[in-house]
């Protein structure tokens, strides 16, 4: 799951500037105040991660955040607006730390005991291998269909990596 949001998340990086200052025509000052919305999205999200883990659960806190992240990436790629990137860049930001956190605690309590080194490194090496295949991806979509297709496409790869976590949608799993 992870992977394939890492995939889409190295195309958008990769991809970014052009979008804002290219297909948005938004220039230096409108990436830099996306990316900077972006940032407070992204503290805003880990100042409430516990709280609304606590609430949902994590694997309901999962699925809204990814599904969050999905509309986010969907509306980044859709509409061609510096308002909206702003908002969709913010809300990408808030729900992709509070799914960090919730992913890494679920990752570590359910590793099993001596096994949590080794369980995190193999984590992270799959998941941080997809963002330069997604660097490299969302080149090929921005120069075959335009520059706001990276962010369309990782909103397609989030869609199968959230629906990967459906079924861990047990009720004896929080």
């Amino acid at each position: 799951s992870t992977t394939l949001c890492n995939i889409g998340i190295g195309a958008l990086i990769a991809t970014l500037v052009l979008h804002i200052t290219g297909w948005l025509g938004a220039g230096n000052t409108g990436y830099a105040v996306v990316i900077t919305v972006y940032g407070i999205g992204s503290v805003a999200g880990g100042l409430v991660a516990a709280r609304l883990t606590e609430k949902l659960g994590r694997v309901r806190t999962l699925l809204l955040c990814g599904t969050a992240q999905i509309g986010a990436l969907v509306a980044l790629g859709a509409i061609r607006s510096l308002p909206a990137a702003v908002a969709a860049m913010g809300l990408f930001g808030f729900a992709g730390i509070i799914w960090n956190v919730t992913e890494v605690t679920m990752t570590q309590e359910r590793s099993p005991e001596g096994t949590l080194g080794r369980v995190s490194s193999a984590f992270r090496t799959l998941s941080t291998a997809g963002a330069p295949l997604g660097a490299l991806l969302g080149g090929v979509m921005a120069a075959a269909w335009g520059l706001n297709t990276p962010a369309l496409g990782a909103a397609a790869l989030f869609v199968c990596g959230v629906a990967a976590l459906v079924p861990g949608m047990r009720s004896d799993i929080n």
